[in-house]
């Protein structure tokens, strides 16, 4: 027998399963040389035929399911609350939640809160109004902030959004969390507050609603009671109980109500207001000027809103270094 014969029967032998075959049997472990068999090997592959392929790795099996609304709702009645407000921002998912709750929940509403941002479409406030008329509810504007959080002083020191979550979230305090705060002070107690929020919306959407859809901060309890509703099941919503959307939502496919410019696309967005709202464009353009001189004259304050970017609603970050245009 040849060495090259003596190599190729070694490397047969050392791949030779207890069963018999020359490659390990899925169905064998392999000896550890005392005629036992090894308690810890390694994990293998499920064949392609099995009926466990499916849960093999399977993360969405450990994720709870989302609640329907109306156990949502339920819940958040056992919960103790002194006042209810619906949150109504003029688009689709906020609207199908107010209207689902006004007609569902086993608790009455005391009113409607709309949140002035400062940069946003007067059309959709004037959309949120018309809803108090029709479910005989007061609408509450919630619009007193600081000067230092007023969107036009902010970019002014800081730019134009960036397409990151922390500026996001930066826009999301100034422009709604901080005057919703200081309306809820005129009340006392807990306050209830029904939200468009769905789950299904986003991958930062679905990380903050919780499965139950109820989340609570101090004072203020969120209720997200479409959580598990995608677009589709709050389109035909809508359409199957003949809720009349605001034309700015069909313009648009936005409520409106804010336009700070956080992950919105440039062109598009400018375009569609320059065609249906002029007067927002308009505005827009003249705080761009303001930003522009702010930046030429190294005004900008870098450091301090770092995640912000001179290219309002762009999807380049800049630290502030050219010209800022949208």
């Amino acid at each position: 027998m040849t060495d090259t014969d003596h190599s190729r029967a070694a490397e047969t032998k050392a791949m030779t399963c207890p069963c018999g075959k020359a490659a390990p049997c899925a169905g064998s472990r392999p000896s550890n040389g005392a005629g036992t068999e090894n308690a810890n090997t390694g994990p293998t592959l499920p064949d392609t035929t099995s009926e466990t392929r499916e849960e093999f790795g399977g993360i969405k099996a450990q994720i709870p399911e989302t609640d329907a609304p109306d156990e949502i709702l339920q819940r958040a009645n056992s919960r103790e609350w002194d006042n209810a407000f619906a949150l109504c921002s003029g688009g689709k998912d906020s609207t199908a939640a107010l209207h689902h709750t006004y007609r569902n929940a086993e608790f009455p509403l005391d009113g409607i809160i709309f949140i002035d941002t400062n940069i946003g479409l007067h059309e959709s406030k004037e959309y949120v109004q018309n809803l108090g008329e029709k479910f005989d509810l007061p609408v509450h504007i919630a619009d007193t902030r600081n000067k230092a959080d007023r969107y036009r002083e902010r970019i002014e020191k800081y730019g134009f959004a960036g397409p990151t979550r922390q500026s996001h979230r930066f826009e999301y305090i100034c422009n709604k969390d901080k005057p919703l705060q200081k309306f809820l002070t005129g009340f006392e107690g807990q306050s209830l507050l029904i939200s468009g929020a769905t789950r299904q919306e986003s991958d930062a959407r679905y990380e903050a609603v919780s499965a139950d859809g109820i989340e609570q901060d101090g004072t203020r309890t969120f209720v997200s009671p479409l959580a598990r509703w995608t677009q589709s099941d709050v389109d035909d919503y809508l359409n199957e109980h003949g809720v009349e959307v605001s034309e700015v939502t069909e313009l648009l496919e936005s409520s409106g109500d804010c336009l700070c410019g956080a992950y919105a696309d440039r062109y598009l967005e400018l375009s569609q207001l320059r065609e249906h709202y002029r007067y927002l464009h308009t505005y827009i353009q003249s705080l761009e000027a303001r930003v522009i001189d702010a930046a030429r004259n190294d005004e900008l304050l870098k450091d301090q809103y770092s995640s912000c970017s001179g290219f309002r609603g762009s999807l380049l970050h800049t630290d502030h270094t050219g010209y800022p245009v949208r």
